[in-house]
């Protein structure tokens, strides 16, 4: 990963940022009234997760420019699907967010050919998801979290966490 490179998605991800808050923002208005305090929430929730994802920047780069590939690649894919763009892109920038909690020579491990990356260090890899999921919901990103923790379980060999490590969805969720 070369710095013009990194600098260059982060800008894609950025005008994918700037184009889910005009999702929000794009709603018609009376001349002269205010932004809604609705408004105000997903702009917080939009600085959160870029926050957040400058988190996973400074521990593991590599992990961050996956992420930020991840989040173009899922723009693509939700303008086919219709899917509202903001919460698609959050939970994609932020579905490693747990590799801040594992140790930052096990993930160069899992990065570098040259050093031995063994079982247990496999072990301690697999606990991302649900550190992540833990994150993001004490920033209150819900639907960000449930992408985080399950971004692994629809693997077809080994998914990860296993079922009965998920918690409950919670009733009524929605995250607008």
């Amino acid at each position: 990963m070369n710095p013009e490179e990194l600098k260059n998605l982060e800008q894609k991800v950025r005008g994918e940022f700037r184009k889910s808050l005009q999702e929000i923002f794009s709603q018609e208005r009376t001349p002269g009234q205010r932004s809604t305090l609705e408004e105000f929430r997903y702009f917080k929730r939009s600085r959160r997760a870029w926050d957040l994802a400058q988190r996973l920047k400074q521990h593991h780069p590599p992990s961050y420019f996956d992420s930020l590939k991840v989040t173009l690649t899922t723009t693509k894919i939700l303008e086919f699907i219709h899917f509202l763009r903001r919460t698609g892109v959050y939970g994609a920038l932020n579905h490693d967010i747990g590799k801040t909690a594992i140790p930052i020579e096990i993930l160069r491990k899992a990065y570098d050919v040259e050093e031995e990356y063994t079982p247990d260090d496999h072990e301690k890899i697999r606990t991302h998801p649900r550190k992540g999921y833990d994150i993001l919901m004490e920033h209150g990103l819900t639907f960000s979290a449930w992408v985080a923790l399950l971004h692994h379980r629809f693997r077809l060999k080994e998914p990860y966490p296993l079922t009965t490590e998920i918690p409950p969805f919670p009733d009524g969720f929605s995250e607008r």
